[in-house]
């Protein structure tokens, strides 16, 4: 990767006996302390200008300990893609309790399909069948094998840790109906590989014929009136069946609250139940609250129109503290409620075209060399 700087520019030679300081003026510190401090810093500027300092530098910055060492202390965020203008996307994220929205500007127009640890699984729009993983802080890519089976479904990714490998799932239907499913690990495979489903019925496989949630090595489907969830460990590439708490309406959604599964279930237009999944092993639920905005309805009409209800929960920030709504297909306006303030803010800068793609991302140094 090319570079406009000189990486020569720091040096450990003595100016004096009182001061040492690199050529550019700059002291010379503990390489812990520079760890420190850039650690503090957004991904685009580690990137865009710290790495193009000196040598010293740009040897920390390029480093798997200290990029996953920032992805730790990375801020998550909601990214909403813009169906209209596919070079177009909107990144939302929380900062002191408030709801910050900034534009993300592509350098082509993509298909966004996943994202995990700030890599960005897409399809290009103009070649359909070519699918990538990217990253746009490192402005690195990578062209995937192409997919046996020419049905772009859904595309889901994540990250196996015990092998540092990050695994694309594919879900589809082939020309007879069937529903399949397949695996690929990124820089790893030359082709998919397929999943065995022989122990699911027709009605649990079509429950993939829906948006996962991912959180860690487990990927979640929940679509249909299934009274269960599908859960895949990419690490085993293993499929098991999760039921959901007795009682609970099948109408329900999956939602990543940091590091825990939750499911929302419809009781009215207006209100839910909000499930965290304590276990995924043994199936194990809690309900966390109901959430009732039954008396906010004229707020609602206003916003949104009464032919836009009901309102259904599509994503969470920091924790589950911030609920994102979307109105009814194809409402273009979306709302967030503070669970803690209960504050409720219309987020229609968002997305002005309308789109139906929530993905949780961060910005992050992760090199697609490491996969």
């Amino acid at each position: 990767m090319s570079m406009n700087c000189n990486l020569n520019g720091c040096s450990t030679r003595k100016k004096s006996k009182r001061t040492r300081k690199t050529k550019a003026g700059l002291p010379i510190l503990p390489e812990e302390v520079i760890f420190n401090i850039l650690l503090c810093l957004p991904a685009e500027v580690i990137y865009d200008v710290m790495r193009c300092v000196c040598r010293e530098w740009y040897n920390i910055i390029r480093d798997s300990n200290f990029i996953n060492a920032h992805l730790l202390r990375s801020t998550s965020g909601l990214l909403i893609h813009n169906f209209r203008f596919p070079e177009l996307a909107h990144f939302v994220e929380m900062k002191d309790s408030d709801v910050t929205v900034t534009e993300e500007r592509y350098p082509l127009r993509i298909s966004l399909c996943a994202t995990c640890n700030g890599l960005v699984l897409y399809l290009d729009r103009l070649i359909v069948i070519h699918l990538y993983v990217a990253n746009f802080v490192t402005k690195q890519q990578m062209l995937l094998p192409i997919v046996t089976y020419c049905d772009p479904i859904f595309f889901s990714l994540a990250y196996s840790a015990s092998t540092r490998e990050y695994k694309v799932v594919h879900t589809y239907t082939d020309i007879n109906g069937n529903f399949c499913f397949e695996i690929l690990t990124v820089g790893v495979d030359k082709a998919w590989r397929p999943v065995r489903t022989e122990h699911l019925c027709c009605a649990n496989l079509r429950t993939l014929c829906s948006i996962s949630a991912c959180i860690g090595k487990f990927m979640y489907w929940a679509g249909g009136s299934s009274l269960c969830i599908l859960s895949l460990d990419v690490e085993t590439e293993m499929i098991s069946l999760l039921p959901i708490p007795k009682g609970c309406n099948v109408r329900k959604n999956l939602i990543a609250m940091g590091n825990f599964l939750c499911m929302t279930t419809v009781l009215s237009e207006l209100s839910w139940d909000i499930w965290l999944l304590l276990d995924v092993h043994t199936g194990e639920w809690t309900k966390l609250h109901t959430i009732d905005l039954e008396d906010h309805r004229n707020m609602f009409e206003r916003m949104l129109d009464p032919d836009k209800l009901p309102l259904h929960p599509v994503a969470s920030l920091n924790n589950g503290e911030l609920l994102i709504f979307s109105g009814k297909w194809p409402s273009r306006n979306r709302i967030s409620y503070n669970v803690k303030t209960g504050k409720i803010r219309p987020l229609l800068s968002c997305h002005p075209y309308g789109s139906n793609v929530y993905l949780p991302h961060i910005h992050s140094l992760v090199s697609l060399k490491l996969c």
